[in-house]
């Protein structure tokens, strides 16, 4: 399972910062000297959110003084106020796109492009790939590492030459659109990676080709179209990378099966210091998405003594993140007012709807449920203190009428002798 890392902030505007600089108290941008980490930060690079309908995700500039206008920022230079903006090429797949999302058959080939616009008062270089995306168990989007290969969409994407501007499109009949999956099966010289150098405050696209395996399996796969800047700090600093990306999804097209389970479920009692109130249950568990479509579920937590005595509800109705096919959230919910009643029983229900394209309301649903002892102990003290009244005092009361009656008997005479 990989390490969470720094998270994918789903944010209207993406801010591009120093990786790990959430943890470390810099601010967005910062160019101290950061540990490097493969993803991207909390509060920095994030892919752009489709239903916030952004057109593009941003990365601000960095607030630091720095380079003269006209020098170049990369791998070895110092960095100024760097800051850059992406969004998918307009054409005929859609103008002003928030990200990517395509229907697919098995072993299509799909065009598209995305275009950068620097920023910066200097010269950026920019290295473009692609990567695998997943959701985090606290229900964010992120990148698997810089240094991973991908294995599922994100190994699908390969680039072309970068084209100065940002007017370039592609080929209409090469282009996927209406549900439909291009063709073309011309020559394509697509690198795994490409690098470009963007001029202050100018713009390119990069040509972008899906070349979906003729095995791929239904339903929706991820990736991230990403763009990073990484600069080599001094000798013997650590170093600094800076990353944007946008979100691509492609549904295979064929047989959905929409799949949740919950698993990992514990229950918790924690009684009340008062021991006429009511105290609380802890229900900890992971949702996974089983199935080959995205998701999105309603959770809601029924917890309840013998017979359904005492009865309470938690996190009813409230709508979890996305998970993508594979992965899972962690899930903490807490239900207070519950009294103990020896046996608690703590019923999970989670109800989702694929959301992918292509497979909008296709239902899952699962449900496991996990008992703890609840017993009340200063209630339970009581009645076995009534109980041992209730026994003692009669057998107490028949002792002393025994010895009264023993009493009586010892003190009568003897009839004479004749």
């Amino acid at each position: 399972m990989r390490g969470r890392g720094a998270r994918l902030a789903l944010t209207a505007v993406a801010l591009a910062a120093v990786i790990g600089s959430a943890n470390s108290g810099l601010p967005c941008g910062a160019s101290a000297a950061t540990a490097n980490s493969d993803r991207l930060g909390t509060a920095g690079p994030a892919f752009s959110e489709g239903s916030q309908g952004l057109a593009g995700a941003e990365a601000a500039p960095s607030p630091d003084a720095g380079n003269e206008a006209g020098d170049t920022v990369g791998a070895g230079d110092s960095v100024g106020a760097v800051g850059w903006a992406l969004s998918p090429a307009n054409g005929p797949l859609g103008n002003n796109r928030p990200n990517y999302s395509y229907l697919s058959a098995a072993g299509g080939v799909i065009e598209d492009g995305i275009v950068i616009e620097s920023r910066s008062a200097a010269t950026l270089r920019l290295k473009v790939y692609a990567a695998d995306a997943y959701t985090t168990p606290d229900g964010l989007l992120d990148l698997a590492p810089a240094a991973e290969p991908p294995s599922d969409a994100g190994a699908w994407i390969s680039f072309g030459a970068p084209v100065a501007g940002a007017e370039w499109a592609p080929e209409a009949s090469s282009a996927a659109g209406g549900g439909e999956t291009a063709t073309g099966a011309e020559a394509w010289p697509g690198q795994a990676s490409v690098e470009v150098t963007i001029e202050p405050s100018g713009a390119v696209t990069v040509p972008l080709r899906w070349a979906v395996p003729a095995d791929a399996a239904p339903g929706d796969h991820a990736a991230g179209i990403v763009t990073s800047l990484i600069e080599d700090a001094s000798a013997g600093a650590v170093q600094v990378d800076r990353r944007l990306a946008l979100r691509a999804y492609v549904n295979v097209s064929g047989e959905l099966t929409p799949g949740l389970t919950i698993s990992d479920l514990r229950v918790e009692a924690e009684p009340s210091a008062n021991p006429f109130a009511s105290g609380t249950i802890t229900v900890s568990y992971r949702l996974t998405n089983t199935g080959s479509a995205r998701l999105v579920a309603t959770e809601r937590i029924a917890v309840a003594g013998p017979f359904g005595w005492g009865g309470r509800d938690g996190g009813a109705g409230e709508v979890l993140p996305e998970i993508l096919p594979g992965s899972f959230l962690s899930r903490q919910v807490t239900v207070a007012g519950v009294f103990p009643l020896f046996r608690t029983t703590a019923t999970v229900m989670a109800d989702a709807v694929a959301v992918g394209l292509g497979a909008e309301g296709a239902p899952a649903s699962a449900e496991r449920a996990a008992t703890v002892w609840t017993v009340p102990w200063l209630w339970l003290g009581l009645a076995l203190v009534a109980l041992s009244g209730a026994v003692w005092l009669p057998v107490r009361r028949a002792r002393r009428a025994a010895s009264a009656d023993g009493g009586k008997t010892g003190l009568t005479e003897a009839p004479p002798a004749p």
